[in-house]
């Protein structure tokens, strides 16, 4: 495939791994997906949680860490989906209600980058301010039943 070919060209010569160089489905409201999330620890504003789901029908667990502050947002995903080694994804530095995009590639913390979003063929883009809000309180709610039920969205 082209798109394969130009990611994996581009990833070596960045040294950067991505998890596949398909295109994956945009998901602009991640309340939808949290139906399965488990929160794992929580400290202050920092809130670690593990969520499974489906990108591109295939079965991913997505292990979640975000810090929620007045004018930055530091997110780390890493997916697995048994086959491929666990990336990372960072975002600083990102002012509120900025879109962002999902590279699906190993960024070092402190830094992030759109350089692979053009090449993945659809971007994951968010609203910083509303989704991670979002995402914060849903996991607050998460906690407060002490278990997992099946809540539809948190926006």
């Amino acid at each position: 495939m082209g798109v394969r070919k130009q990611v994996s060209q581009l990833v070596g010569a960045n040294r950067l791994k991505v998890m596949q160089a398909t295109a994956y489905e945009t998901i602009p409201q991640w309340s939808k997906k949290f139906r399965d999330l488990e929160v794992l620890e929580r400290d202050g504003d920092t809130v670690t949680a593990r969520l499974d789901t489906r990108v591109m029908g295939i079965p991913l667990t997505a292990w979640v860490t975000g810090i929620w502050g007045d004018d930055r947002v530091v997110e780390e995903i890493r997916l697995s989906d048994g086959t491929v080694t666990e990336e990372t994804v960072v975002y600083t530095e990102v002012p509120e209600g900025t879109l962002v995009q999902w590279t699906g590639a190993i960024v070092r913390p402190g830094k992030w980058t759109k350089l692979l979003g053009p090449l993945m063929g659809t971007a994951f883009a968010l609203d910083v301010k509303r989704d991670f809000r979002a995402l914060a309180a849903h996991m607050a709610s998460l906690e407060a039943t002490s278990n997992r039920p099946g809540v539809a969205d948190s926006e």
